[in-house]
């Protein structure tokens, strides 16, 4: 009996691999502010739609699988189908959420549009579980300090390139 592990056949064609794992391009990021004043960076659901749709080929679903109203929140568990160039079928499950928009009196907007944001947060999450928009998860890389606490000229040189990466 063999230890050897046999290689993996890929599901996806080198195009479609190397699409997938490039970096975000720098007009295709909105920023966001978040809790606790942080600020965010995404894509719109748009852009995410756009690449499913140049990788491969229309041939991909999303469906909400579950869907729960709060008080102040929606919630809905999204699943992305995409099959393969030889057939195989892909399955990425995540969760999306928005807050319930309300008018001044505390009454809600549009529930319905609520639901939708939940869904494109969970077609987003599940995308990225693909590459697509992956790179905007990633922290920044923080320049190490030298012996004086000060950081390096290298490592403050490599920090700035990694914020000035040209994703596809």
């Amino acid at each position: 009996m063999s230890n050897e592990t046999k290689p993996v056949e890929a599901v996806f064609s080198p195009e479609q691999i190397n699409f997938l794992e490039q970096h975000t391009p720098p007009e295709a990021i909105q920023t966001r502010q978040g809790r606790g004043g942080k600020a965010f960076r995404y894509v719109t659901q748009q852009h995410v739609t756009r690449l499913l749709n140049d990788v491969f080929g229309f041939n991909w679903d999303f469906d909400v699988l579950w869907e729960q109203a709060g008080k102040r929140e929606v919630i809905v568990k999204g699943q992305l189908t995409v099959r393969a160039p030889k057939g195989q079928v892909i399955e990425k499950t995540q969760y999306g959420g928005a807050q319930i928009k309300t008018d001044k009196q505390g009454n809600p907007l549009s529930v319905a549009d609520d639901f939708k944001a939940a869904a494109s947060d969970a077609l987003k999450k599940c995308a990225s579980l693909l590459g697509i928009g992956l790179d905007l998860y990633e922290a920044p890389t923080a320049p190490e300090p030298s012996r004086n606490g000060e950081p390096t000229a290298t490592a403050t040189a490599e920090a700035e390139s990694e914020d000035e990466r040209t994703p596809f």
